[in-house]
C-alpha cells in the first residue's frame, strides 16, 4: 500500500487529516508532520525521514504539501529525487478524501498523484453576486464512462434532510452504493457524478429541497436505486 505523509505549515496537516478521518474512519499508513514557526529545514527534514522510513511499506509514499516553494515542499523535494515517492502540492480537503477513498494497495504512486491532482482542481468553484463579472467556468468532467452493463434503471430522488448532501450523508450515500456492482450516477441540471465517490456527490452542492435524478447501469440497477431511494427518504438518518 502507498504511504501518504502530510507536510505543512503550523498543523494544517494534522487538521486536515483529523477532519477527513471524522468523515471516511481511520486509515492506514498516513500521517502528518508540520513546519513550526522557527524550526529549522534539517529538524524537519530529519522528521520527515523518519516518517517516510515508517509510513513506506514497498510502494513509495506520497508526500502532500501545502505550497509549492515553501519549507514543507523543500524538504520533500530532498526525498523525491531518484527515489520512489512523490510529492503534490496544493493540499485541500477534497484532495486528501480523494486519496483516502482511492486503491492506494493496486494504483501507481502516479497514478493516485494524478487522481489527487484532478480532484482537487475540480472541487475549485466559483460562487459571486450578480454585481460580479466573471470568465465562463469549465464544466467538470463526468464520471460516466462507457459500460455496456445489462439492466439501466432511474428515478428522481429529493434531498429532505436539514444539512442536505453534506460530508456525513455523502459518506452514507457512497457506503450504501459502493455495495452495488451497478455504476450508479446522481445528477441535478449541471452535472452528474458517480456515487461512490465522496467528492463527486459534495460537488453537486445539493442543499435541503434539491431534486436529483438517480441512475443506475448494471445487473443490480433497480435493487441499487430502491436502497439509495430510502436512504433519501429516511434523511440519512439524521432526523
Amino acid at each position: 500500500m502507498i504511504g501518504i505523509l502530510l507536510i505543512t505549515h503550523n498543523n494544517l496537516g494534522e487538521i486536515l487529516l483529523q477532519n477527513a478521518q471524522q468523515i471516511v474512519g481511520a486509515q492506514p499508513q498516513i500521517r502528518a508532520v508540520s513546519q513550526r514557526p522557527g524550526s529549522s529545514f534539517q529538524v524537519l527534514y530529519n522528521r520527515v525521514g523518519r516518517e517516510i522510513a515508517e509510513l513506506d511499506g514497498g510502494q513509495g509514499v506520497l508526500l502532500m504539501v501545502d505550497i509549492f516553494g515553501g519549507t514543507p515542499s523543500n524538504v520533500a523535494q530532498g526525498f523525491v529525487e531518484e527515489r520512489r515517492h512523490a510529492m503534490i502540492t496544493g493540499l485541500n480537503m477534497a484532495m486528501l478524501l480523494k486519496v483516502l477513498e482511492s486503491d492506494r494497495q493496486n494504483l501507481s504512486i502516479g497514478e493516485l498523484a494524478r487522481v489527487a491532482s484532478v480532484s482537487a482542481k475540480n472541487s475549485i468553484k466559483i460562487h459571486a453576486g450578480p454585481a460580479c463579472e466573471l470568465a465562463e467556468q469549465p464544466e467538470a468532467a463526468s464520471d460516466d464512462e462507457s459500460l455496456g452493463h445489462i439492466e439501466e434503471a432511474q428515478i428522481d430522488v429529493e434531498v429532505m434532510n436539514a444539512l442536505g448532501l453534506h460530508a456525513s450523508s455523502s459518506a452514507k450515500l457512497v457506503k450504501v452504493a459502493s455495495r452495488f456492482k451497478a455504476e450508479i450516477f446522481l445528477a441535478n441540471e449541471e452535472m452528474e457524478v458517480n456515487t461512490k465517490s465522496i467528492m463527486g456527490v459534495l460537488m453537486l452542492g445539493a442543499a435541503k429541497g434539491t431534486r436529483l435524478t438517480l441512475r443506475a447501469v448494471g445487473d443490480d440497477a433497480r435493487m441499487a436505486l430502491k436502497s439509495i431511494g430510502e436512504l433519501f427518504k429516511s434523511k440519512f438518518g439524521e432526523e
